[in-house]
């Protein structure tokens, strides 16, 4: 599968979030969303963060 395959399938909406949300507030959208991830925004800038590599069980 191609990335243009999945697109096409999943659509191209960007779902996004701001750094203040709680950990549990994002995969709460990411759940009511069904998607695997959210896009974390900073002052209007995307920030990179690995959630997984962040989280106690």
């Amino acid at each position: 599968m191609k990335v243009r395959d999945l697109l096409k399938s999943k659509g191209l909406e960007v779902i996004a979030v701001d750094s203040s949300v709680t950990v549990s507030m994002a995969v709460n959208k990411m759940v009511e969303r069904n998607i695997g991830a959210v896009l974390v925004m900073e002052e209007g800038n995307p920030v990179v963060w690995d959630c997984l590599q962040n989280v106690t069980p």
